[in-house]
């Protein structure tokens, strides 16, 4: 098989490593561990499952990306995060795809566990990633990787059977940390691009998501987390334009903005 399937190693997460490699069960592909996290938990796991590690800085994920895609052997390149599983019938269509047309990248839905439930409406119940390409077809962009290069440069772009089965932390603390985390990078990447908060952003963009993951993407029929889903997305949404508007704020009184572009 010429594949290679890159791991993100992000932060001492030990049991997520070992359920992500326990589920790689692809006769023939190279398991590269892209260790970010400064830990030794990924070098030991990489001897124990005969990948390889390969450790490198955190520079953003559209960056990592593309220098995690140098160092693979194979121009199929899957990637995953610790603590993503491939399910079996995602096995199976990496197993059987036919990779000799390079001018395919393949989308993979997402399905969340959360609360002890597998989620499968609103945002976190069947949304989809681009995570398997050629890399030979993908031109980077300031050795940058995002799923707009795709569309930009004319690759097809597939949906592959299967799916990345991916356990949300339920700890409200940690979770909650996580979003405001994942809430400030958004903010960022939206204060470099020159995008502005209005007061209508801050107060109906959260609504809006809500609404449209609880009502449209028909999150209620998950029940109690379906509706605790979205309210959390709607939080995380209030708190990335509450991140961007502090920035415009920060940035009257103190022109320097080099503090944003770490």
């Amino acid at each position: 098989m010429k594949l290679s399937v890159v791991i993100f190693v992000c932060k001492s997460d030990a049991a997520g490593a070992v359920r992500t490699l326990h589920s790689l069960q692809l006769p023939g592909a190279e398991l590269v561990l892209y260790d970010t996290s400064k830990t030794s938990i990924a070098k030991e796991l990489a001897e124990s499952f005969g990948a390889r590690w390969v450790e490198a800085d955190w520079k953003g994920y559209e960056q990592v990306r593309y220098q995690a895609s140098l160092v693979a052997l194979n121009d199929w390149i899957l990637m995953l995060h610790t603590g993503e599983e491939l399910d079996h019938h995602l096995r199976h269509s990496l197993s059987t795809l036919d990779y000799r047309n390079k001018q395919v990248a393949y989308r993979i839905r997402f399905k969340s566990l959360f609360n002890r439930k597998w989620l499968c409406h609103g945002e976190w119940g069947g949304h989809y990633h681009i995570r398997l390409a050629n890399r030979k077809t993908v031109s980077a962009v300031d050795h940058k990787i995002n799923e707009e290069i795709f569309s930009q440069q004319g690759i097809t772009v597939q949906k592959l059977g299967g799916n990345i089965l991916h356990r949300v932390l339920y700890d409200q603390l940690s979770l909650h940390s996580k979003l405001r985390r994942d809430a400030r990078l958004a903010a960022i990447r939206y204060f470099r691009h020159g995008q502005h908060c209005t007061i209508l952003h801050l107060f109906f963009s959260p609504l809006v998501a809500f609404l449209q993951n609880y009502f449209f993407k028909l999150g209620f029929l998950d029940g109690r987390e379906g509706y605790v889903c979205a309210r959390l997305g709607a939080w995380y949404t209030f708190t990335k334009y509450s991140q961007l508007r502090k920035m415009y704020q920060d940035l009257k009184g103190h022109p320097e903005t080099a503090k944003y572009a770490k």
